[in-house]
């Protein structure tokens, strides 16, 4: 089968070549989907360059985190799986910039009706994320401010709509004129340009001072502390991205303006099982289980169903313009979700 492979560290365009690989097998509680479509995510540029992120790996390995497909083979305890059209989370959160991919029981799901196969690829990441984020951590209630980082990101683009269809004031932080456009047609209210206007201050102007209810950092880095200058008084800052941490995330913050401003932190990572296993455990891993997921995933379907929100999908490239796509968004040249058409 051929599959985008990190053959070394360094650049997507120096490192990434597309090669031939047998086609693996699914273990138990496994399925093997064929690959019609699988997505970029920011993610894949850190891998390349092997920077430190939650699940590391060593070169030869092949990208690719979520994929749509069809289910050709499935292992012991996955059967209900065989044949269906499917959106999933891959195996190790790689693997799935290939023709064949390996995906657990517990991270796949019924593909959305009346989405293609891109739209459907492009959906499963940044609308079960900023849902879990939103709804299941933060708990965002109608009527509320909420103000999204990196918000013509295909996260962010998901978490606009989320908010927007579920009552809130939306606000969020761009970096151009084209990526404003782009989340204001998505339905955000106020969007600020944080690379000429501070964000925190515009935020407090428009609020009389009371600041965003629940803001959601997809950036993290230089972004962190004037977002905790904005927060309401007991309101949610939620991490879910470090697109402007050098460090990813793994460099330490002081903690007490948290206390002086007196609001919630919390984090959030998308990653479903079955139940976790103590050895993860151990490793300060904690992740939802599949009966949260099947709640995230049906809600989803019904603002689809709904017209209320809508995929995140901003083009569609072959698996050979794939290393440079992610020199593009690496460069924050990128609106919404990229997705890779592996075949037809």
């Amino acid at each position: 089968m051929k599959a985008l492979q990190a053959m070394k560290n360094g650049p997507p365009s120096e490192v990434l070549e597309v090669v031939d690989l047998p086609v693996p097998e699914p273990g138990p509680d496994q399925v093997l989907i064929k690959v019609t479509a699988a997505s970029l995510n920011f993610n894949d540029i850190d891998r390349c360059y092997g920077r430190r992120i939650s699940v590391p790996l060593t070169p030869p390995f092949t990208l690719g985190m979520d994929v749509c497909g069809l289910v050709e083979a499935v292992g012991a305890g996955a059967e209900a799986w065989q044949g269906k059209r499917v959106i999933a989370l891959t195996m190790m959160a790689t693997g799935g910039l290939a023709e064949y991919a390996i995906a657990q029981s517990a991270s796949v799901f019924d593909a959305p009706p009346g989405l293609t196969d891109a739209e459907a690829a492009a959906f499963i990441i940044p609308f079960q994320l900023a849902y879990l984020a939103l709804v299941r951590r933060a708990k965002i209630a109608e009527g509320e401010t909420l103000l999204v980082h990196s918000g013509a990101s295909s996260v962010g683009a998901a978490a606009i709509q989320i908010g927007s269809a579920l009552g809130l004031k939306v606000f969020t932080t761009v970096s151009s004129d084209a990526k404003a456009d782009y989340c204001r047609k998505l339905g955000a209210d106020v969007v600020i340009n944080h690379q000429t206007e501070q964000f925190e201050q515009v935020v407090l102007d428009a609020t009389d001072y009371v600041g965003a209810h629940v803001i959601l950092d997809l950036a993290g880095g230089a972004f962190v502390e004037p977002s905790w200058k904005c927060v309401a008084r007991e309101g949610r800052y939620v991490t879910a991205g470090f697109a402007d941490d050098d460090e990813n995330g793994f460099s330490g913050r002081p903690l007490r303006p948290a206390c002086a401003a007196n609001f919630s932190i919390m984090g959030v990572m998308l990653s479903w099982v079955n139940a976790v296993p103590p050895a993860i455990r151990d490793y300060g891993f904690n992740m939802f289980t599949r009966d949260v997921a099947d709640e995230v995933h049906s809600a989803l379907l019904s603002l689809l169903a709904q017209n209320r929100v809508h995929s995140v999908l901003s083009r569609s490239i072959s698996l050979a313009e794939a290393p440079a796509a992610l020199t593009e968004q690496a460069q924050r040249k990128t609106l919404g979700r990229t997705v890779v058409i592996v075949a037809n």
